[in-house]
């Protein structure tokens, strides 16, 4: 296994680069020439690799190596469905007394690159439940979608309004200033919209 201090930031330059679509699907991510880039062995980054493909962010096929995955339209729907029934279900299991309010407000994420802010709010959400394990599930599963999700606002329209009224929403249901169910039928468009581009959005994904 390679030193901390070089796996950690080799691990974290090749995760940055998959979940921004830096490669195509079917891209093969060769050690040697990933490794020539980062300025490392080919240590660390095979073992970033094999760390990366225990998250479904990499796939492994013998003959070929680590390559960036091919999702197929239904995965994406498939994954995006999944996603969103987990988020409803923090939501249920969540009340506004215990829900952490150290999180990024809307107002503090207003410039921010709308990929980052759904990424947060997505996380927000995830950790609002009690049960932790469903909400690191949600949070891997956005893992997966972010690479087809990287390039949403120019599949479809209105995204940053979205967002600002989602952002708006959750800030003012975990102040308790509105019920948490006043998430669900945002939720709900957030998730149909996106199942619908499903395969607008794997078409610009592949460039």
């Amino acid at each position: 296994m390679s030193p901390a201090h070089v796996f950690e930031p080799t691990y974290r330059a090749l995760r940055e680069r998959l979940l921004t679509a830096t490669w195509p699907p079917g891209t093969r991510l060769e050690s040697a020439r990933l490794a020539a880039q980062l300025m490392v062995s080919a240590t660390p980054v095979r073992d970033s690799l094999n760390r990366l493909l225990g998250e479904g962010l990499v796939v492994l096929h013998p003959g070929l190596g680590f390559l960036v995955p091919r999702l197929l339209e239904q995965d994406v729907r498939d994954l995006l469905i999944c996603q969103h029934h987990m988020l409803l279900h923090a939501l249920e299991d969540a009340t506004p007394s215990g829900l952490d309010h150290s999180v990024a407000a809307a107002d503090n994420m207003a410039d921010t690159q709308l990929t980052t802010r759904r990424r947060a709010l997505i996380t927000d959400l995830a950790q609002a439940c009690r049960n932790r394990a469903w909400g690191d599930l949600a949070q891997q599963i956005d893992d997966r979608l972010a690479p087809v999700l990287h390039h949403e606002a120019e599949v479809l329209e209105d995204v940053a309004a979205e967002l600002d009224s989602l952002e708006e929403t959750w800030s003012r249901a975990r102040d308790g200033g509105a019920p948490l169910a006043t998430l669900i039928p945002l939720l709900g468009r957030f998730a149909q919209r996106r199942i619908a581009a499903a395969s607008a959005l794997l078409v610009r994904l592949a460039g």
